[in-house]
C-alpha cells in the first residue's frame, strides 16, 4: 500500500515538473525573442556607442534639458502628424502646409515652461538651438542607456530560464528515467 502511494506521489511530482519545464520553456523562448528583437532593432536605431566626455555637466545634461528635449520633440512630433492629418483630409487643397522648424518648437516649449524661461529665456534662436542639439545628443544616449538596460533584464531573465529548463530536465531524467529498448 505504501508502495502504490509513493509511486502515485512521484507520478504527481513528475506530472508537476513537467508541467513547470513547460512553463521555463515557454518563458526562455520568450526572453529569448526579445533579446533577438533588440538586437535587430539596435543596430539600426542606435549604430555605434561614443564615448562619454568628462567634466561638470550643464543645464542641458539635467532635468531641465531631458525635458526640455521631450516636449521639443512631442511639439515636432503632433505638428508632423497635423500636417499629415490635413495632407490625408483633403488632398486638392493647395494651400501650403506649415511645418513647424526645431527653433520654432523650441520657443513653443519655453512658453509653455516658465520655470525654464526664466533660465535660458534670454538666449537667442542660434544658441537656444545649438544648446538643444547638444541636449538632444545628450538624451539620446540617455535613452539608448535605459533600453542597453532592458535589453540586459531580457538576457538575465533568459539565462535563468534556460538554467531552470536544465535544472527540470535533470531532475525528471533522474525521477523518471526513460525505460530501457526492448
Amino acid at each position: 500500500m505504501s508502495d502504490t502511494a509513493s509511486t502515485e506521489d512521484l507520478d504527481t511530482r513528475v506530472h508537476a515538473i513537467k508541467a513547470r519545464l513547460r512553463e521555463a520553456r515557454a518563458e526562455m523562448n520568450a526572453a529569448g525573442a526579445e533579446v533577438k528583437r533588440f538586437w535587430a532593432e539596435y543596430g539600426k536605431v542606435y549604430g555605434p556607442l561614443e564615448k562619454k566626455k568628462s567634466g561638470r555637466p550643464s543645464i542641458w545634461k539635467g532635468h531641465d534639458g531631458g525635458f526640455l528635449v521631450h516636449m521639443v520633440e512631442d511639439y515636432l512630433a503632433e505638428n508632423l502628424e497635423e500636417v499629415r492629418t490635413r495632407e490625408r483630409r483633403d488632398p486638392e487643397d493647395t494651400r501650403p502646409v506649415k511645418r513647424i522648424t526645431t527653433s520654432q518648437a523650441i520657443r513653443c516649449a519655453l512658453k509653455n515652461i516658465p520655470w525654464l524661461r526664466k533660465k535660458i529665456g534670454h538666449l537667442d534662436d542660434r544658441t537656444l538651438q545649438a544648446r538643444y542639439q547638444m541636449a538632444a545628443n545628450y538624451w539620446s544616449q540617455a535613452r539608448r542607456n535605459a533600453v542597453w538596460r532592458k535589453h540586459s533584464k531580457a538576457r538575465r531573465r533568459w539565462t535563468n530560464a534556460i538554467d531552470e529548463v536544465g535544472h527540470l530536465c535533470d531532475l525528471l531524467d533522474v525521477l523518471d528515467p526513460l525505460p530501457p529498448p526492448a
